[in-house]
């Protein structure tokens, strides 16, 4: 009872620490994410020896001399021992054993004649039989003796015999006394040899028939196989049954099924042989003598030399004992462990983000162990093709550099080609090759746009492994076929590399739930369903989203931020009020007249927070990221609807009755500083369109309210930005309005002109209007949404001066 309850009690606390624990930002997870792919590249990495596994005959030898450390044999080339192999298989002749056939057995199959005649004469009977109870049982007895016969007929045969007998009668006659003419042809045939398959499973034109302690080669056309029996048997009673070829045949066949073969196959015997003839294949050409001289430096690499040093390495490596394979699998794990190691190291101190989240970790590992299967593959195969160059190492650099950054991704790239390298038996010129391709790769797609062009990094590709290799081909005076045969794996890997990354690119976004830059700047298009529809929907709330955006993108790269996201999150903050915009001040045509005024305050309020849910929903039904989708709650955090809370304070008797918490959004609060920047983005474009005065004085008032009313109601406290980053958003804020709201220049004659254009007698509004031009001409458009603003905002106003925000923000938009 004691042990059970201890039981229950450990795994209760299991779950209760893995419930606890939160996988995403784990450093146990990330101890075993670093442990497992030490682990899983380690095993993948072929041992290595001192003699360089990678050579090509015709190349220089640019390592020390090397010296027989003992003696050791030189083994032949593979493929030509396999060669030889083959050659000895094919010469050992198949073995068969003689039997001894009684006269029993060619007697048996001799009588089968009167077995087939009274076949036949039942069968005419029958058909003749007029008297039900003779027919049935001469039918039985027929079908009783055809079942007993080894030979059976097929019905077109067994028509064909009955109706030749019955209009030649004497063929009955014929078919008994046929016995002795049978009984000859087979004993000849036995005394030459039958075998027992056809002689398609026979490769070799000579076999060999042992019988007791003899053996002897007999050729394939000396023996006979069951078919040859059956035709010569057709020949020979062919003339006994008048000649009729097909009735000869039908016979010979049924005679045949009874004939056993006297030449049987011994399988074990001919395996036995084969073996020994492999045995016999030397898998040696020589010796090589202790402290020999194999090869000098510099010197050029021939056939001989090559076959010496695949020799010695493959004695080396049998010479290596356990104690010998555990201190070389260590060295492998502290090799691969320095080079994970530097590329987490980097990501610890450069990119904490990625390095904090172990599912953007588990990414990364997944595209090293990829490539490193594909070492493993192509390093492993024994061909003499140089299959390093189809290690796709750009996939990865592509990639990452698509979903990450390209200083990210050159990190990674270079920790892949290390390992090319070192899989290599430490090949400098791989290393090279790959760090060059997935370099020149990556920066293909550093500014990337959409992902056709993705495709346009496969001249750079080849271009990148060409220039690398033909300057290490160069140094090591390879020649021009083998040249010829790099730069044509390189063009495939060029091909390859392009589309698996665009396959690939597709499947780790689904998979780990990632939204890259081509995804935003895909959602970014105007003519994505959801904006499409949000345009003509909601006009005015389009046009401030654009605006929003506008804002933002400068914001996030002043601060470091992620302009395309901000942008793009932008865009999208205000779907729902698509779902009702007439209940929103910038989509009405008359913002004098307003649904809300016939609405209570609690109603109202529930309207317009209601488009915070309603556009997540929407979201969710079009699939947007979640990434742009956390932008639609975030934009408002927790923050006030102060002009309604403000009308439910002004009615009678209210203020026991209304809670200020029934009239905020639900956040969340931002946690980023791309959602940070859109929330005061949102609040800034707002309160700039009411102001009547858009002076710069008065827009950067405004900006430094909404900046310092947020931070001071908390809604900043979850993202990462610092004073020094406030400051540069409130400046990039102003140099965008400064742009939008600017004075502009009054030409000379523009009003006389345009009164011409108008007529010679205008009335009062349109005198009004000329006198406006044209400093002024641009601003109704963007004065009366902005006096529509203002109106529900001047009680918030007027009631407190320490949250200017919520008198200038979002709430001046029924928020």
């Amino acid at each position: 009872m004691t042990a059970k309850l201890r039981q229950i009690l450990s795994l209760s606390f299991v779950r209760r620490l893995v419930k606890d624990v939160d996988l995403d930002t784990s450093m146990i997870v990330k101890v075993i994410l670093l442990v497992g792919l030490v682990l899983v590249i380690s095993a993948l990495t072929p041992s290595q020896n001192q003699i360089p596994r990678h050579f090509e005959i015709g190349t220089v030898w640019t390592h020390e001399d090397v010296i027989a450390p003992f003696s050791f044999p030189i083994y032949m080339e593979k493929s030509e021992y396999d060669k030889e192999v083959q050659q000895a298989k094919a010469n050992v002749k198949p073995v068969f054993d003689k039997i001894t056939i009684g006269e029993h057995s060619i007697d048996s199959a001799a009588s089968l004649s009167l077995g087939l005649q009274r076949a036949l004469k039942l069968q005419i009977a029958v058909d003749r039989e007029r008297n039900r109870t003779a027919r049935a049982r001469d039918s039985v007895a027929l079908r009783n003796l055809l079942q007993n016969m080894p030979y059976t007929f097929s019905v077109t045969g067994w028509t064909y015999l009955t109706e030749r007998t019955r209009k030649n009668r004497a063929i009955l006659n014929a078919l008994g006394n046929m016995q002795p003419l049978i009984i000859s042809v087979l004993s000849h045939d036995y005394g030459v040899g039958i075998i027992d398959r056809p002689r398609s499973q026979v490769k070799s034109n000579v076999i060999v028939v042992r019988k007791d302690n003899s053996e002897t080669p007999l050729s394939m056309d000396a023996v006979l196989t069951l078919s040859d029996v059956s035709e010569e048997l057709a020949r020979k009673i062919g003339p006994v049954l008048y000649n009729d070829t097909a009735a000869a045949r039908l016979v010979a066949r049924a005679v045949v099924s009874e004939v056993l073969p006297n030449l049987s196959y011994n399988s074990v015997q001919t395996r036995r042989e084969i073996e020994a003839a492999v045995d016999l294949v030397p898998r040696t050409v020589g010796l090589v003598k202790e402290n020999e001289r194999i090869i000098g430096r510099h010197d050029r690499i021939t056939a001989d030399i090559k076959l010496k040093l695949d020799s010695l390495a493959k004695a080396l490596s049998e010479r290596t004992g356990t104690a010998d394979l555990i201190l070389q699998f260590l060295g492998r794990l502290l090799m691969v462990f320095v080079i994970i190691g530097l590329l987490a190291i980097y990501l610890f101190l450069f990119r904490k983000k990625v390095f904090y989240s172990n599912r953007m970790l588990a990414l990364i590992g997944v595209l090293l162990i990829f490539e490193s299967l594909l070492m493993f593959f192509a390093f492993t195969t024994q061909t003499s093709l140089p299959l390093q160059y189809l290690v796709l190492i750009p996939v990865a650099s592509m990639i990452l550099t698509v979903i990450f950054d390209s200083r990210l991704a050159f990190q990674a790239t270079v920790a892949m080609a290390l390992l090319v390298g070192a899989m290599r038996g430490n090949d400098f010129a791989a290393a090279f090759a790959s760090l060059s391709g997935g370099a020149i790769a990556l920066y293909t797609v550093r500014d990337i746009k959409n992902r056709t062009q993705i495709f346009r990094s496969l001249v750079f590709i080849f271009l990148g492994y060409g220039i690398a290799t033909l300057a290490t081909s160069l140094q090591r005076a390879e020649d021009a076929s083998t040249l010829l045969t790099e730069l044509s794996l390189i063009g495939v890997n060029s091909i390859l590399s392009p589309i698996i990354t665009f396959g690939l690119l597709i499947f780790f976004e689904r998979v780990f739930n990632i939204t890259t830059d081509l995804t935003l700047l895909e959602l970014s298009d105007f003519n994505q369903p959801l904006l499409r529809e949000l345009s003509q929907r909601a006009p005015g709330t389009f046009h401030h989203s654009i605006i929003v955006g506008t804002l933002a993108e400068k914001a996030a790269e002043a601060v470091g931020g992620n302009p395309i996201l901000a942008r793009v999150g932008a865009y999208y903050h205000d779907i729902g009020k698509m779902v009702k915009p007439e209940y929103f001040v910038e989509n009405t045509m008359d913002p004098t007249k307003s649904k809300h005024d016939w609405l209570p305050p609690d109603i109202s309020v529930q309207v317009v927070v209601s488009h915070v849910s309603e556009g997540v929903e929407l979201s969710k039904k079009n699939h947007i990221p979640q990434r742009v989708a956390d932008f639609i709650p975030m934009h408002h955090g927790t923050t006030l609807v102060a002009y309604f809370y403000g009308k439910a304070m002004r009615r009678p008797f209210a203020k026991g009755d209304v809670s200020e918490e029934d009239y905020k959004y639900e956040g969340p609060k931002p946690n980023s500083k791309e959602t940070a920047i859109v929330m005061l983005a949102d609040s800034v474009e707002a309160a700039t369109r009411s102001l009547q005065d858009k002076s710069l004085e008065n827009v950067e008032a405004m900006v430094d309210a909404i900046v310092k009313s947020r931070y001071e109601e908390g809604q900043l406290d979850e993202t990462n930005l610092t004073f020094a980053d406030l400051t540069r958003i409130k400046e990039s804020f102003l140099g965008v309005l400064s742009g939008i709201y600017h004075q502009r220049i009054e030409y000379p004659g523009q009003k006389e002109k345009l009164a011409e254009e108008l007529g010679s007698a205008p009335g009062p509004q349109m005198a009004a209007q000329i006198e406006k031009c044209p400093s002024e001409k641009a601003e109704p458009s963007a004065e009366k949404p902005g006096e529509s603003r203002e109106q529900p905002e001047e009680t918030p106003r007027k009631r407190t001066k320490t949250r200017p925000s919520d008198g200038s923000g979002k709430r001046s938009r029924g928020k």
